[in-house]
């Protein structure tokens, strides 16, 4: 379960296909400014919402990508 994260860029991964880059400042790099999400300055709890969710969604056996925090 993902906690609490703070405003550097986060990266989920390959599993999920193209890393999705969280950030409050958009990142210089053009690829991960293409998947790039902003979050707010400071604080805040990263939700996955899964619409029309299959089986292992429900029954809690799919593991989401882990997050990996880039200093």
């Amino acid at each position: 379960m993902v906690d609490v994260l703070t405003n550097v860029i986060h990266q989920l991964g390959s599993a999920a296909g193209a890393p999705l880059h969280l950030s409050h400042e958009a990142p210089s790099d053009p690829a991960a400014r293409a998947n790039w999400l902003p979050v707010p300055d400071g604080d805040f709890c990263l939700i996955i919402r899964a619409y029309v969710p299959d089986r292992t969604i429900l029954d809690d056996s799919y593991r989401f990508p882990d997050v990996i925090r880039e200093q």
